[in-house]
């Protein structure tokens, strides 16, 4: 759970939410009067889980094709039960401490239900990571623990898309590790 003050933040693109406030007049000293939406003025709990793997996420070449005829690519993607149970919880613990507090918990801190699949759309942050996964077999993973992949010995790939799972922070530190680590191995292979 992280508490902070940025509001409903990730429910507008930081440009976005400037624009909007540029447009209305809305800075300066008649920022400081006004309380344009709760983004600005109000704190957040947030809770955040890890992503475990699941085997039916997975990206393709999709038959819909770009101006050059390239193949877009198609994502398949589910947050799974794990996942969803997490946030489910988060909403619920966030509840009942806004509860305590006598506050008033904002329609855009609820997710929405979809009406297509039945689950809800969770408002969360994500890191982009995963399509080109670590692993030791060749037919569940596309490259091996050094990030050279199994199918071209001279192919490595360093980056968050050599990532199985992903914990709940930031990827940055396990990056710079992992570009230093496959560094070690090229070498040693040249």
């Amino acid at each position: 759970m992280t508490i902070g003050n940025d509001g409903w933040g990730r429910t507008g693109a930081p440009a976005s939410v400037i624009d909007r406030l540029l447009k209305k007049g809305t800075f300066g000293s008649a920022f400081a009067g006004s309380n344009p939406r709760p983004d600005y003025a109000h704190g957040a709990l947030s809770f955040s889980t890890e992503m475990l793997a699941e085997s039916s996420n997975q990206v393709d070449l999709s038959t819909n094709k770009d101006v050059l005829g390239i193949p877009r690519p198609r994502f398949a993607f589910n947050i799974g039960t794990y996942v969803e149970k997490a946030l489910e919880h988060g909403l619920k613990a966030s509840t009942e401490l806004f509860g305590v507090m006598a506050r008033k918990i904002s329609p855009l801190a609820k997710p929405l239900h979809n009406q297509d699949t039945g689950r809800m759309n969770w408002n969360t942050a994500a890191h982009i990571m995963g399509t080109c996964i670590m692993g030791d077999d060749p037919k569940d993973s596309v490259v091996d623990r050094w990030g050279r992949t199994h199918d071209v010995p001279n192919l490595w790939i360093v980056g968050s898309s050599v990532f199985p799972t992903s914990a709940t922070s930031n990827p940055t530190v396990t990056l710079a590790a992992l570009a230093l680590r496959t560094a070690a191995a090229i070498d040693r292979e040249m």
